[in-house]
């Protein structure tokens, strides 16, 4: 199947070649009709993206005014691309530079009619019409005129534009429309995670056009970032400065409460400790030192009451105890009352004296007594009485005092808490009013030198290759390659169709004919009137040396070789085929003798050099002799039988009882009798002739013969007593379906050739 098809795109070379090449140019032509050029610009912007530390500066900020996904919304922004259709004139088109520049003072308005305009200036050049794309007039005015009154935009031409008869057509879009086509155009991705470059690209066919569009929408996109910057940093220095102020009277509110809390309460107990000198501790606060301390006093008193009034109860029932009275604090402080103990001390002392002297009658021993009994009766516990009452008074009042120091001991913590609330509300102003100073100081550095948190890192540059060359060799390729599909399935398909013999398969296959042998193509033969000349070096020698031997075999040897060689169709090689075959059998020493018995148009006699009359039908029709018709040839062992002289009888001539005579008296002659009769299709002839010899050889060429026709042909030998020996196939080419048939080089049977001996060559027929 393979070497069959490779075969037909062999054969059918040229038109595959063609079918390529016409693919190719069409496919060029599509790829660059149909396949517009597009280009793309690029241009990458850096994003500063708030850091870690800026994340914690507190609500109000100063950094990053948009995200990084609202940096891809803001592109949209009217903001950004409305001053670049205006800046690069967007709106308007034209067809060329020159009307381009005569449309620079054109303004649209709010109010625009969009559409396709044409300005035409008449012959004299004075004055113009307006008119849409549809012819419709819109205006007529004259020159000086503001072109476009009521349609939404104003257009003073300059004297230059009136040149008579003048036309300029124009394109007006509302500036909006196209800011959100170049939207919708601007390719656009936002930074990733830790990224800082936004990629900006746009496609089109005008790669000028591109880059300057994508640029500037890049420098507006900057310009507006900046304008947002600057605008956040004055608005945050605005809200600051407020805020500070608010903050400093807060602070200056703050500290006058504390302050006049402090000189409210400046008399009042506190609990403030004091500052003890270096080296010691601190001491207790002094209203908690206070309250104790009148609180030991007055436990003192009670103590020094309560002893001065045991030991005057104790007196009641005996000697009044002086060391009782002595220990007691009270007692020490009162200076009459110490006097007079002291003086019962002595007088006891005198009267033990005096009665260790003297006996209790003795005047001044009872005199002495009598006193010390007055001093202990009366003037002591009388003093001592005098004392314990101060004592209670002043316990009393000491009472009094600790429950007043008690109350205010109570109101102490209420005080602290309120100036601690004080002080923390100055800390807390404090502190906000020195962070807001701060940053107030920070965002005015910051709105003087602001820098854009965006900048154009890679402008757009003119892009010099379309990116859609892919798609363009994609499509020329899917048309080469159909072509290449086709220029392969056509030669296939007309190789399935093809009514000629085309490859061996189709003679042993479908014809069921065995294969004698392959001539090969001979360049120059068949020309009428040519000799045959013999070059034994080449391939169709040797195919005729194999012919001979496969028709040897396959005849037997029943008496001499006698055969009828024919073809289906007309020029099919049959005579080419006889000639050179008889010259094999000749070569071989057989004695061979060739008939040409196409006595209709048969031509073996030019080929042979021979005379056509008298031949085979002049000794039919009795007007010439056997040895008068049998003609040597220049070739040894040869000799022939020309047609002879044309007769329409001459069909009937062969199957008389005179051919077969004549047939029975060449056998005794010659041991190989070829004869060369006209093709199957050209009547009775062929069929008259095999069935003659019974013996049949048919010459197929390939390219040439009709195999339906053959097929159609062999039927009707099959239905007569004629032994086919099988086909010669002809004019075979040295390609891969006949390879086999072919011979190795280098094996030619050559004689060495002296000088002077030219070898023959073979013609084809």
């Amino acid at each position: 199947m393979v070497r069959r098809i490779t075969s037909s795109i062999w054969r059918y070379k040229w038109l595959v070649a063609l079918a390529i090449l016409l693919g190719g140019a069409v496919g060029f032509l599509a790829s660059r009709h149909f396949v517009q050029p597009q280009y793309v610009a690029k241009s990458r912007l850096w994003v500063e993206l708030p850091s870690r530390e800026a994340a914690t500066q507190g609500p109000i900020q100063t950094g990053q005014i948009l995200s990084p996904a609202a940096w891809i919304d803001l592109l949209s922004a009217n903001a950004v691309l409305d001053p670049v259709v205006h800046d690069l004139r967007l709106h308007v088109r034209t067809e060329s530079r020159t009307d381009s520049a005569a449309l620079a003072s054109l303004q649209v308005e709010e109010e625009l009619s969009p559409g396709d305009y044409r300005f035409q200036v008449d012959p004299a050049g004075n004055a113009f019409t307006l008119s849409t794309a549809g012819g419709d007039v819109v205006q007529q005015g004259r020159q000086g005129e503001v072109v476009g009154r009521g349609l939404g935009f104003s257009w003073v031409p300059d004297s230059g534009v009136f040149s008579p008869g003048r036309e300029i057509e124009f394109a007006l879009r509302r500036p909006h429309d196209v800011s959100s086509w170049i939207a919708s155009q601007i390719r656009s991705t936002s930074p990733v995670r830790g990224g800082n470059f936004i990629l900006l690209e746009i496609t089109g066919d005008n790669p000028v056009w591109l880059a300057a569009v994508l640029n500037g929408v890049a420098n507006q996109f900057v310009e507006v970032a900046a304008d947002l910057k600057r605008a956040q940093s004055e608005e945050l220095t605005r809200l600051l400065e407020e805020q500070l102020q608010v903050a400093a009277q807060n602070l200056r509110a703050a500290e006058g409460s504390l302050q006049g809390f402090r000189v409210s309460t400046a008399t009042a107990p506190t609990d403030r400790v004091i500052a003890a000198p270096p080296g010691l501790d601190a001491t207790t606060g002094p209203a908690y030192s206070g309250f104790f301390g009148m609180q030991m006093q007055r436990d003192q008193l009670r103590q020094d009451r309560e002893a001065i009034q045991r030991a005057l109860s104790r007196s009641a029932g005996g000697e009044l105890s002086v060391a009782a009275l002595e220990v007691v604090p009270a007692v020490r402080a009162s200076s009459e009352l110490t006097r007079a103990l002291g003086e019962l001390t002595a007088k006891r002392a005198e009267l033990r004296a005096m009665q260790n002297q003297f006996t209790d009658e003795y005047v001044p021993v009872q005199r002495l007594a009598q006193e010390v009994a007055v001093l202990e009766q009366q003037v002591i516990p009388r003093l001592a009485s005098g004392v314990v009452n101060e004592l209670r008074v002043r316990e009393r009042e000491a009472e009094g005092r600790l429950q007043v120091a008690a109350g205010e001991m109570r109101e102490i913590p209420a005080r602290s808490i309120e100036e601690g609330r004080l002080e923390r509300d100055v800390s807390i102003s404090s502190q906000l009013f020195t962070t807001l100073q701060q940053r107030f100081e920070t965002a005015r550095l910051a709105a003087i030198s602001t820098v854009p948190d965006i900048r154009v890192l890679d402008p757009a540059q003119v892009p010099s290759w379309p990116v859609n060359g892919a798609e363009r060799s994609r499509l020329f390729l899917m048309i080469l390659g159909l072509s290449i599909g086709l220029a392969v399935g056509v030669p296939v398909l007309l190789d399935r169709v093809d009514p000629r013999l085309r490859y061996p398969e189709q003679v042993s296959g479908d014809m069921g004919l065995a294969i004698l042998g392959a001539v090969p193509h001979v360049g120059g033969a068949g020309e009428t009137g040519k000799r045959v000349k013999r070059d034994p070096t080449t391939d169709a020698v040797e195919a005729f040396r194999e012919i001979r031997l496969n028709v040897a075999h396959a005849y037997g040897t029943a008496g001499p070789l006698l055969t009828t060689i024919t073809s289906p169709g007309v020029g099919d090689g049959k005579s080419f085929v006889s000639c050179n075959l008889a010259l094999a059998f000749a070569d071989l020493g057989h004695r061979t003798l060739l008939i040409d018995g196409d006595i209709r148009r048969g031509q073996v006699h030019h080929l042979l050099g021979a005379v056509r009359m008298p031949g085979l039908t002049d000794y039919l029709s009795g007007t010439a002799s056997t040895e008068e018709i049998v003609q040597p040839t220049a070739y040894a062992s040869l000799d022939m039988i020309a047609g002879g002289t044309r007769m329409q009888a001459g069909p009937e001539l062969l199957g008389s009882a005179a051919m077969a005579s004549l047939i029975r008296d060449l056998k005794s002659r010659y041991s190989v009798i070829l004869i060369d009769s006209p093709p199957l299709g050209a009547g009775v002839d062929p069929f008259i002739l095999s069935t003659l010899t019974g013996h049949t050889m048919l010459v197929l060429r390939n390219g040439r013969t009709d195999r339906e026709f053959a097929r159609t042909k062999l039927e009707m030998l099959d239905r007569l007593p004629i032994r086919l020996l099988g086909a010669v196939l002809n004019d075979v080419p040295a390609s891969s379906s006949y390879r086999s048939y072919g011979y190795l080089p280098g094996y030619e049977a050559e004689n060495e050739v002296e000088a002077g001996d030219e070898p023959m060559q073979l013609e084809r027929v």
